[in-house]
Formats: C-alpha cells, structure tokens, sequence
C-alpha cells in the first residue's frame, strides 16, 4: 500500500522496509517529514497521514517532527477530528508535543470554529513545559468577541502559571484591546 502510493505519486519506487528502490537511500525521520510537509502544502493531508502511519513499517517510529507536520497538514485542510487525533495519538505513544505541535492543533480547532477545544489546549501548553509564541496568542485575533471571557480565563491561568509571560500577556492584551477598537470604530461586529 505505501509502495504504491510512492510509486504512483512520485514515480519512485520503495520496498517494504522503507528503502528508496530508485536512489538506494534508506530512509529516516527527515526524509519522512521532508514528503509529510510537502503533501500537506500541496493540499494532500491524507497522504501525509498516510505516510506517518507508513513509517512503522520501515522501523521507524514517528517523532515530534513527524506529528507536527502531519497536524499542520490537517490544520491546513481545516480537519480539526484528524489533527485532535493525531495529537492524541502522539501523546498515547509517549512523544511529547512541542509548540509546533499545540500551535498547529490550536489553529486547526480555531478555524473550524472550534473554541473550546483551542482554548482548552491552549490552557494545557504550560502544563506540557512548552511556552507559549506569538503564534500561540494569535489565536485570539480568531476568536469572536463573545468568547473573548473565555480566552481572558485562559490567559489568567497562564499568567498564573509563568511570570515570565506577564510582559507578553500585556502586549497580547494591548493589541486584543487595540484589535476591539478598530473592528468597532469601523462598525463591524465581530
């Protein structure tokens, strides 16, 4: 099944344990995510599943990079099911997310309309030893003004938990209140 779909999609052709047939190279990690991101920036999500869960069958077990691009290949497709899958599937087999990992899962719910489940996991990403990034926090820029309490409870638990963070939170939250200002100074509702 993985063979053929390499055969087929880039005209190569691999044996059962993960070995370019055409270049003689074995395979590892890198080049898994190498053809993982690529399939997920040409739309092709299932094929990048595909290939993560085609990895044990050439000895490998995915990593962190692995996962990550997987879900930001269902991230980018707008499936939030399969990036929550994949990110507990990663989590059940031991490999420890990282800020790749949360950020693209957090993107996914949040463009699905999926609020609490992004706000949830984002409450989680200090708990997990991740801190969080610029792309953490715009996750907010997505989130209706209705459920702007709920992000304000994530950010205090956040804050609560990393002093580090304060001066971050208060640009965060300058440039929320900022955002407010002009989507109301222009007349639209968020």
């Amino acid at each position: 099944h993985f063979a053929f779909h390499w055969k087929k999609r880039f005209g190569l052709q691999w044996s059962h344990n993960g070995i370019c047939m055409d270049l003689r190279i074995p395979l590892d990690h890198r080049h898994y995510n190498t053809a993982i991101s690529a399939c997920g920036r040409s739309s092709q999500w299932q094929l990048s599943c595909e290939l993560l869960n085609s990895m044990q069958l050439a000895a490998l077990f995915p990593d962190v990079f692995n996962f990550s691009a997987a879900i930001s290949s269902c991230e980018k497709a707008w499936k939030w099911q399969e990036a929550l899958q994949l990110f507990e599937t990663m989590r059940t087999e031991k490999v420890e997310p990282n800020i790749v990992s949360f950020n693209a899962t957090i993107s996914a719910f949040a463009k699905c309309g999926q609020w609490q489940h992004a706000l949830s996991l984002f409450g989680t990403i200090l708990e997990a030893k991740c801190a969080p990034d610029v792309i953490s926090f715009n996750t907010k820029m997505f989130i209706p003004r209705e459920r702007h309490a709920m992000f304000q409870r994530a950010s205090e638990r956040l804050e609560n938990g990393a002093a580090h963070w304060d001066a971050s939170l208060k640009t965060v939250r300058r440039l929320v209140n900022q955002q407010m200002y002009c989507t109301h100074k222009k007349g639209q509702i968020s």
